[in-house]
């Protein structure tokens, strides 16, 4: 089942929880065994924000080869001078 743009909205924008051992959204805060469930923004739109400054910040070849593979996932390539650039640059490059 396909989501409409307006039901997106409502998802990253209402009060709607990512339950993830169900891998589905809830109204609900917390889950039967009262764990904390992450808000929708957060876990589909911060975290990944976060995640992709995070590796660029780092400069080790492990931290690239994830934020290689990662920038795969999102269809995003960067030239070989892109990636000579320091973390910030690199950062502001790839946003």
């Amino acid at each position: 089942m396909q989501t409409t743009k307006k039901d997106m909205m409502n998802i990253l924008w209402g009060d709607c929880y990512y339950n993830k051992k169900k891998k589905v959204t809830t109204g609900e805060e917390y889950n039967k065994k009262g764990k904390l469930n992450k808000r929708c923004f957060c876990k589909f739109i911060m975290e990944p924000i976060i995640k992709v400054h995070k590796l660029c910040n780092e400069k080790n070849d492990e931290d690239l080869s994830a934020l290689t593979k990662l920038l795969g996932k999102l269809d995003v390539t960067l030239t070989n001078k892109e990636w000579k650039q320091d973390g910030r640059k690199l950062s502001k490059t790839v946003m």
